[in-house]
């Protein structure tokens, strides 16, 4: 990941992120395959660049995909939520579903996605 962003001109960027969501290919009968992929992900970015990984997703998403299973190196979660105004967004700043903080929460606003910083 980083080599390509570097190859479109992203230098110094303060942090990476990865988005885990269900409609992408997860095995779902050996959740460990998946962690052990995410942690391939987040250790070649975390030995590549000295920016923050984060890791967007929603605790169901993120449960069906790795379950309860670690992945370190991860500093922070951006929260994909449904809420409708900034307010509600706002009470999914202690909701992290890797352990890391809550960085964002997004949510939406005249029907486009916005973000909330926690």
């Amino acid at each position: 990941p980083v080599t390509s962003a570097t190859s479109e001109g992203v230098t110094n960027p303060s942090s990476w992120w990865r988005a885990v969501e269900t409609a992408n290919s997860w095995s779902s009968t050996d959740l460990s395959l998946n962690q052990y992929t995410l942690q391939g992900v987040v250790d070649t970015v975390l030995r590549q660049s000295p920016a923050s990984v984060g890791i967007y997703s929603t605790r169901y998403q993120w449960n069906a995909i790795v379950g309860s299973l670690p992945v370190s190196g991860v500093n922070a979660d951006w929260v994909a939520t449904g809420a409708s105004s900034a307010n509600k967004a706002r009470t999914f700043c202690s909701r992290s579903f890797t352990g890391a903080p809550v960085w964002f929460v997004q949510y939406l606003h005249a029907s486009f996605d916005t973000d909330y910083a926690c």
